[in-house]
Parts: C-alpha cells; sequence; structure tokens
C-alpha cells in the first residue's frame, strides 16, 4: 500500500504521501476475497514523523479487520467468500499427467549422489 503523485494526466506510483480512500477500497476488497495476507506500507519519498507511518498502519489492521469480519459473516451464512469467489486448486508435482506448472522439491543436484558416475 504506498500513496503516489498526481501529475495531472498521469500518476506516478512514488510510494510518497499517504494512501488514497480508492486503494484503501481496493485492499478491503482484497482481504474480502483472499483473506488475510502480509500488508505493507510503502513510504519511499518525502517520509513523514513516524507518527503519521504508524497511523497508516493502523489504518491497514483497521480496513483488515473490517474486510475479515466481512469475510467471516459471509462464509458462516453459506456464501462464497466473495461473489464469484473460485478457490484455486492445490498445485499438482512436476511431471503430474495434467503437465509441469506444479512444484517440486529440490533442484536439479538435490539427488546427485543418485547419478552414474558419481562419487558417493
Amino acid at each position: 500500500l504506498a500513496g503516489h503523485t498526481n501529475l495531472g494526466t498521469h500518476i506516478i506510483d512514488t510510494h510518497s504521501g499517504p494512501v488514497i480512500d480508492p486503494v484503501w477500497d481496493l485492499y478491503r476488497e482484497t482481504i474480502e476475497l483472499a483473506g488475510s495476507v502480509s500488508t505493507l506500507i510503502e513510504w519511499d519519498d518525502q517520509i513523514p514523523p513516524l507518527a503519521a507511518v504508524l497511523a497508516e498502519a493502523e489504518r491497514a489492521r483497521e480496513v483488515r479487520r473490517i474486510a475479515i469480519e466481512a469475510r467471516s459473516s459471509r462464509v458462516s451464512n453459506g456464501e462464497a467468500a466473495a461473489p464469484g469467489y473460485v478457490p484455486h486448486p492445490p498445485p499438482r508435482p512436476m511431471g503430474s499427467p495434467q503437465g509441469s506448472g506444479g512444484w517440486s522439491v529440490g533442484g536439479p543436484r538435490e539427488h546427485a549422489s543418485q547419478e552414474a558416475g558419481s562419487v558417493a
């Protein structure tokens, strides 16, 4: 979450200034869809006193709390987490019949001792 610089004809993501209301709305909707996620307040330019940055962090906590309550209320009523929510299937292991794109543990040298000509 970060502020921006509005140059009239375009907006640049400069991480300066407070987070604007439309970004807070998008954050709330994201939490309602995805659940609680790690959140970072980015303020890289024109950094204000610490109290202002901490106030933004507190606002993020409050927006997240409200969004999680809304999500929990819908779920407990038997509704989807959010309108149009479709859960993603779990990842498939590499080389599964459905194709690659899943996950695997280790890299190409994970089992080097099992390679032909290897000294164990």
